[in-house]
């Protein structure tokens, strides 16, 4: 899991301040643990929590602990969610094979080819910019703990999707506005779950080299819109845990349909896969797993 609460950024757009703070995520890591019915002490699953906040999490069996800090393979500090702090996870994550989770709750872009940077005032406050190259090209990127760019494509390299296992599923979990551009272009996710009667229609994915491996990702939003705030959880991860704990919850089209008509036109959440999502729909396929 990774979150990054932005504390104290603002931006500046057409001369008007605008409030970075995401104080959402301060909630969203009980919601999606309850999705996958997290236990602590657990040892046929390893949890890699990589944030720039503490959280204690209650589980089913009411013990109530803090989450353990992910920390850096290489030297032991704690992992915030940075390009170093995320990349770094996520290979050691990647070792020894299993499915993966990966969920995101960071502020998602789609701006001109350029930089991002940060500047701090005296008083903490941190200013956030943008900073086009000129080119007449846009770009989509998560934006990191240091105010700098990530794109799909580094993103994707540094997970076990291209470790050479084969036989797992990755998931995807991308809660943040723009979020179906992260990956758009980057590799190819032909089946898009939509309606309950799904009928697996598709188009061939593009360009990429085939993998044996599932990939499935779930996106708040499309291309220019923004993701939402409800019951002070990140709008996805809050209907996605409804929508996995309906009784009469199923497959892929019956999750992102349930989410759709919540969300009511605000926001548009996606889920889409390399291969066909068949049967019930799970967050993570086998016990032997990682978030």
């Amino acid at each position: 899991m990774v979150f990054s609460r932005y504390r104290r950024w603002k931006t500046t757009v057409d001369e008007k301040v605008h409030n970075l703070e995401l104080k959402s995520v301060l909630n969203d890591p009980g919601v999606l643990l309850d999705c996958i019915d997290y236990v602590h002490d657990d040892t046929s699953r390893r949890l890699y929590f990589v944030a720039d906040f503490d959280f204690s999490y209650t589980d089913r069996k009411q013990v109530t602990k803090l989450l353990p800090r992910a920390t850096l393979p290489a030297t032991g500090e704690i992992a915030l969610p940075t390009r170093e702090g995320m990349f770094g996870v996520f290979e050691e994550a990647s070792k020894n094979g299993g499915s993966v989770l990966v969920h995101c709750g960071m502020h998602g872009m789609c701006e001109p080819s350029g930089r991002s940077v940060i500047t701090e005032d005296d008083d903490g406050t941190i200013h956030f910019m943008n900073i086009p190259d000129g080119s007449a090209s846009e770009e989509a990127f998560m934006v990191d703990a240091n105010g700098e760019r990530i794109y799909g494509e580094e993103f994707l390299r540094h997970l076990s999707d291209s470790s050479g296992r084969t036989g797992m599923t990755l998931t995807l979990s991308l809660d943040m506005c723009n979020a179906a551009a992260f990956l758009d272009g980057v590799v190819g996710l032909p089946y898009q779950y939509g309606e309950p009667d799904f009928a697996a229609d598709h188009s061939e994915p593009v360009g990429a080299s085939r993998s044996n491996n599932q990939l499935v990702v779930i996106s708040a939003s499309k291309r220019g819109e923004f993701a939402g705030e409800f019951g002070r959880c990140g709008a996805m991860t809050y209907f996605l845990k409804a929508a996995l704990r309906r009784p009469q919850q199923g497959t892929a089209a019956n999750v992102i349909q349930y989410m759709r008509e919540k969300c009511k036109g605000r926001q548009t959440p996606q889920i889409a896969s390399r291969y066909p999502s068949t049967g019930r729909f799970r967050l993570l396929p086998d016990i032997r797993s990682r978030l």
